[in-house]
């Protein structure tokens, strides 16, 4: 009797839970079922919905995905095949019009879907009328990316320059460091010759054929810019429009200019502070506490005790001469974090180091999540240094 009550009880559990998942199919929005099945037909390529994460955050953007590959090496397209991963942000359009918006990020190494979030509000107006398309160029973001063994971080006690001609040290770990990487790369069947501009030119051409041919809108930033052109260059006909910005005209050797060209923009950054009375009072020359805050710490590097913008964790790290330079060279990129400077490096030139670390910490991490090292090098190395 108990058996066979058992056996009724269980199968009135199994008929709610398969009339629960019928109600819930039925009480499903339409439209929620219809995304779910729907397949978005762009040429030879199948665009599913899926869901792009947002580096350093919880946070995701919602798009839709093609799978697509290319030869690793065009001059030889029956070889090994890579794949490069595309993702379209939909128009908000009922039909979009027939020419999307390419967008091209920098670097080089910068992965283009990784700083989707921080373009998304400037193209706002773009997605009323046409989609997005975003794709990592090869050997960055989720396009076979040339990933390096972790090295020990600029700041790390362990890596505090030991005494003597602190450059040429500075110089062999650096070439230690490199050596590794391509060793890295090598084991795993990776040749760097191939991760470069001139086949990423090869790798647009082959994704708008596989779009179905249309006119492209370019969208270039930095480096991405050199890629437009090039672009631009190889198939006139393939571009309506382009907008560059930030521009890194070909003969343009990466790297040449950065040292000046940073110069010049914190003379501009400082002397807002300068003609400011009352930024002058409080800060001074912030130019002059940069030189000496340097000299100081090339000198002495010392161990800061300080807490973590993210998340308020004591961290002990040292604070070295290039860990500034680096921060500073960053914070100059945008008026918001260059208008921290006078302060933080007022604060540190008189001994109070945690809010510059802390900074310097918080802004590097966030820029090796969109930043793929190796594949700057592989760029640098075949186009520029020669």
């Amino acid at each position: 009797m108990k058996q066979k009550a058992r056996l009724v009880w269980t199968a009135l559990l199994v008929a709610v839970i398969l009339g629960g998942q019928w109600w819930w199919q039925r009480a499903r929005k339409p439209d929620e079922v219809a995304t779910a099945a729907r397949i978005e037909q762009m040429g030879r390529l199948a665009f599913r919905p899926c869901t792009l994460p947002q580096p350093g955050t919880g946070l995701v953007t919602s798009a839709w995905c093609a799978p697509f590959q290319v030869p690793e090496n065009w001059a030889k397209p029956e070889g090994r095949k890579i794949a490069l991963r595309v993702a379209m942000i939909r128009s908000r359009a009922a039909k979009p019009a027939p020419d999307p918006v390419l967008y091209l990020a920098g670097g080089p190494g910068q992965s283009a879907i990784a700083t989707w979030p921080a373009l998304e509000p400037a193209l706002a107006g773009v997605l009323l009328h046409r989609n997005v398309i975003l794709m990592d160029q090869r050997g960055t973001g989720g396009s076979t990316p040339l990933n390096c063994p972790a090295s020990p971080r600029v700041g790390d006690r362990r890596t505090r320059p030991a005494p003597g001609p602190r450059p040429r040290a500075r110089l062999r770990a650096l070439v230690a460091r490199t050596r590794a990487c391509l060793g890295a790369l090598r084991r795993r069947g990776l040749d760097p010759a191939d991760f470069t501009t001139t086949q990423a030119v090869s790798d647009l051409a082959a994704l708008r054929q596989a779009l179905g041919d249309p006119r492209l809108d370019l969208v270039a930033v930095s480096y991405g810019t050199r890629l437009a052109q090039q672009f631009a260059m190889r198939d006139p006909g393939a571009v309506r429009s382009m907008v560059l910005d930030s521009v890194v005209p070909n003969p343009v050797i990466l790297g040449q200019g950065f040292g000046t060209d940073l110069d010049r923009a914190l003379h501009a950054d400082f002397a807002l502070c300068t003609q400011s009375p009352a930024c002058n009072r409080a800060f001074g020359n912030p130019w002059t506490t940069l030189i000496r805050l340097k000299r100081k710490l090339a000198l002495d590097p010392p161990d800061v005790h300080f807490r973590t913008a993210d998340g308020f964790r004591p961290l002990v790290e040292t604070l070295t001469a290039a860990r500034l330079v680096a921060l500073v060279r960053l914070d100059a990129y945008s008026p918001l974090t260059a208008a921290l400077l006078p302060l933080a490096l007022h604060a540190a030139d008189e001994g109070h180091y945690a809010p510059l670390m802390a900074e310097s910490r918080w802004i590097s991490r966030a820029t090796e999540g969109t930043i793929n090292v190796a594949m700057q090098l592989s760029v640098v190395c075949s186009e520029d240094v020669p």
